[in-house]
């Protein structure tokens, strides 16, 4: 008689333990203000009310529908600069025209004085920060930098003479005092380069936490797929072993099993790829796998599953259950040549669901149902709770001289919007259930 092998044994190992591998362009690039802003911090300066409002025009914009047009969030950036320079402009007519000054001479003067002002502030900005400071070429930013500092005071000095010769007529009596006051000039202007790089970096260290974030959960999606696959042909090899098993003893409950697993395959085709599925097609896909299992194991193995009644439109996640019940079988079932039993039981409490599933096993089975080396599906579900219910599930595995214990709790989410799981209602149920020889067609192609 021919023995009795897993199927796929050899090779499953090999077939469950790829390593995730994420496309590069999946993942955004990380600006070179990483260095700056640790994730999860905030900028090394507190960014003035006019930038945090730059900011939030931003993130309003790219929220938009149709912000996708470049066209549009260019004219809103050039907006954003013409009204930033026009404060700056009013404020400084108001500053040298203060007093006994004249207010046009005032704003002829800050007329000369703006476009030094603005060549300051973009070198700044857009060209020594980003090329030199991001960069971390220090020394090469406190080069140009200094370079600037001289550029930029030499000619406000030449605005200062400019408006003591044409402005004054050489009278230095007739010139505003403010305008004299060269330190003052250069603060000024300091003043407003430190308020664009604040809000310049704010934007940046914005853009970098988005990016991180989607980047995260670009992450975690990828590896709850590897996860998902993983279960996939774990359940289905499990399956496919009963089904030998049956086959080879010529048994007649083979096309019962065959209609089971082709719902069970159902289950993981349209459902397994859902972020949360009802917990009542969670607990009818376990139903499922205790029949075939019944069908198995026959009257040796007391089987039991014991439901408290569902909150209608609770869900969970899809495929955390059935591990827990794979392992009670494949570890205080499959290994017996006496009776044994498994009771599963699950209850709802106030928007927690909690789980338990108890198998008989013997004093001596030291190593069998160790979750260190219990093979894929206790470690799969670890990592799976790990990225689904972040400290926010209790997972629990105990055993003595005679039984196995496996306990969950986690949250249950709120039901889904109206027609989300509905919308297309005829993908789901396809014609497995026709499993005999196909009608022969009305004509040969």
């Amino acid at each position: 008689m021919p023995t009795h092998r897993r199927i796929g044994a050899s090779r499953r190992r090999d077939d469950v333990t790829q390593r995730i591998r994420v496309p590069r362009h999946a993942l955004p690039a990380i600006p070179a203000t990483a260095f700056l802003f640790a994730p999860g911090t905030s900028p090394p300066c507190a960014v003035p009310a006019f930038s945090t409002a730059i900011i939030m025009s931003r993130r309003f914009l790219d929220r938009r529908p149709n912000a996708a047009s470049s066209r549009e969030k260019n004219r809103t950036l050039i907006a954003v600069h013409a009204g930033f320079w026009v404060a700056v402009f009013g404020f400084f007519v108001f500053y040298f025209g203060r007093g006994d000054g004249s207010f046009r001479q005032s704003l002829i003067f800050v007329t000369l004085l703006l476009p030094v002002t603005m060549a300051t502030t973009y070198t700044v900005t857009y060209v020594l920060i980003p090329r030199f400071l991001l960069q971390r070429r220090f020394g090469k930013f406190a080069i140009y930098g200094l370079y600037t500092l001289v550029g930029s005071v030499y000619l406000e000095l030449l605005v200062v003479l400019a408006a003591y010769i044409f402005l004054a007529q050489y009278e230095i009596e007739a010139m505003n005092p403010a305008t004299l006051d060269i330190v003052g000039l250069i603060v000024g202007t300091y003043v407003v380069v430190f308020l664009a790089v604040s809000a310049n970096l704010g934007l940046r260290w914005h853009r970098l936490r988005e990016r991180n974030l989607q980047a995260e959960l670009t992450l975690r999606q990828a590896e709850l797929d590897r996860l998902k696959t993983q279960i996939r042909p774990h359940v289905l090899f499990n399956t496919l072993n009963n089904l030998y098993g049956l086959v080879l003893e010529q048994s007649e409950k083979a096309p019962d099993v065959v209609l089971q697993l082709a719902d069970l395959l159902e289950y993981m085709l349209y459902r397994a790829d859902d972020t949360f599925v009802p917990l009542n097609a969670e607990i009818e896909h376990i139903r499922t796998y205790l029949d075939i299992e019944r069908l198995r194991v026959e009257e040796r193995v007391s089987i039991t599953f014991d439901v408290d009644p569902v909150p209608t439109g609770a869900r969970i996640a899809p495929l955390l259950l059935i591990p827990l019940v794979e392992n009670a079988f494949k570890h205080g079932v499959r290994r017996r040549s006496g009776a044994s039993w498994v009771r599963l039981n699950l209850r709802v409490r106030e928007e927690q669901m909690f789980f338990s599933v108890e198998n008989s096993r013997l004093p001596d089975d030291d190593d069998e149902q160790d979750p260190s080396i219990s093979g894929i599906g206790l470690p799969n579900l670890r990592k799976r709770l790990q990225l689904l219910y972040p400290s926010a599930h209790d997972l629990d595995l105990t055993r003595d001289e005679t039984t196995f214990t496996a306990r969950l709790a986690l949250p249950l989410h709120p039901p889904a919007p109206q027609a989300s799981h509905d919308s297309n209602p005829d993908r789901r149920r396809r014609t497995h259930r026709h499993l005999g020889p196909a009608e022969p067609s009305g004509a040969p192609e």
